[in-house]
C-alpha cells in the first residue's frame, strides 16, 4: 500500500485523485467541468491584472482616496463634536 502512495506521489496524481473525486477515466463530466472552471477563472483574473497594470496608480489613488475621505470629512465633525460637548 504505501508503495502505491509513492508512486502515484512521484507521478504527481495523488492531488488530482483527491480533488478530481476519481471518476471512471480522464474525460469525465466532472474533471471536465472542474478542468475548465479553473482554466476559466485563470484566465479571467490574469487577464483582468494584465488590463489594470498601466493603470495601476490610478488604481493606487483611488484607493488612496477612498481611505482618507473618511479621515477628511468624517473624523474632523466627530472631533469637532467632543470639543464642543465636553467643553
Amino acid at each position: 500500500m504505501l508503495s502505491k502512495v509513492k508512486r502515484r506521489h512521484a507521478e504527481g496524481d495523488v492531488a488530482d485523485d483527491h480533488i478530481l473525486r476519481a471518476r471512471t477515466g480522464e474525460w469525465s463530466k466532472h474533471k471536465m467541468l472542474l478542468r475548465f472552471l479553473t482554466r476559466t477563472t485563470f484566465i479571467s483574473i490574469t487577464t483582468l491584472l494584465g488590463a489594470m497594470f498601466p493603470f495601476f496608480g490610478d488604481i493606487l489613488e483611488l484607493g488612496a482616496a477612498l481611505i482618507v475621505f473618511p479621515l477628511n470629512f468624517g473624523l474632523v465633525h466627530h472631533m469637532y463634536l467632543k470639543v464642543v460637548f465636553l467643553c
